[in-house]
């Protein structure tokens, strides 16, 4: 398959476009020298080919990820360049299922509880090797329709991941996605593992609530900073529909 905006053929058959964001542009192919294996390839965005440092934060991402492995985590198999365009890529296993907050919708409280501990144990995992993921949202934690080795979590994208022992100003840049960024990195402190777990939280309460703790107003920005540094949040009463019906 090719159509506009997609990757020439070579190595790998594009079958469709996963996602895009700032570490990149994710594609779901097959390889043809092993035809029928489908993975996701993750490569540079050619609009950023004029800065270096989109290039090493994807090499950065995939030896990070190299270096792990975990059933939990995301697992990455070979970094090349793309035929013709000579864009720096990376394949990775491509996650059958859907994201956290649409399988706790369809799973209820039972499932809930099994993947919040999943989840927290990825964290530990990765924590346990000074690293922050740095950007935990619904569509960067993914459940797998069938288990691998035990486990259905999944964390994926791991573009904005650093160790904790970083002392740049690029560690202290807030980065993210606004409604589930902590406290601290939004006062400029920088992401450790706590920052993690405020994340984690903020999504575990949109597949709660339907939303996150502190709802984003595009038109004020302002004030949801403030809200989230100052704790300032809704206290919602228990939904009365699933995932947690109201106790009587």
């Amino acid at each position: 398959m090719a159509g506009p905006g997609f990757p020439p053929e070579g190595r790998y058959r594009t079958r469709r476009a996963l996602g895009e964001g700032a570490s990149g542009r994710v594609w779901l192919v097959e390889d043809r020298m092993r035809p029928g294996t489908q993975l996701a390839l993750k490569e540079l965005n050619p609009a950023d080919t004029d800065d270096p440092s989109h290039e090493e934060s994807l090499r950065r991402e995939f030896a990070t990820l190299a270096g792990l492995r975990h059933p939990n985590v995301v697992e990455v198999h070979e970094f090349d360049s793309a035929d013709g365009s000579g864009l720096p890529r990376f394949t990775l296993e491509f996650i059958e299922g859907r994201h956290i907050v649409d399988a706790i919708a369809a799973g209820g409280p039972e499932v809930f509880v099994e993947l919040a501990v999943e989840a927290l144990r990825a964290l530990a995992f990765i924590h346990d090797f000074d690293l922050v993921h740095g950007d935990l949202k619904p569509a960067n934690v993914l459940v797998r329709d069938r288990p691998k080795l035990g486990c259905r979590l999944v964390l994926v994208d791991f573009g904005f991941s650093r160790t904790t022992s970083e002392e740049t100003v690029e560690a202290y840049r807030a980065r993210g996605t606004l409604p589930y960024m902590a406290p601290e990195v939004l006062r400029g402190e920088g992401a450790g593992p706590r920052a993690d777990l405020y994340s984690l939280g903020a999504v575990l309460w949109e597949a709660t609530f339907g939303h996150p703790p502190v709802r984003v107003d595009g038109t004020d920005l302002t004030r949801f900073i403030q809200a989230v540094i100052e704790g300032r949040r809704s206290r919602p009463d228990r939904p009365t529909g699933p995932p947690f019906p109201r106790r009587p």
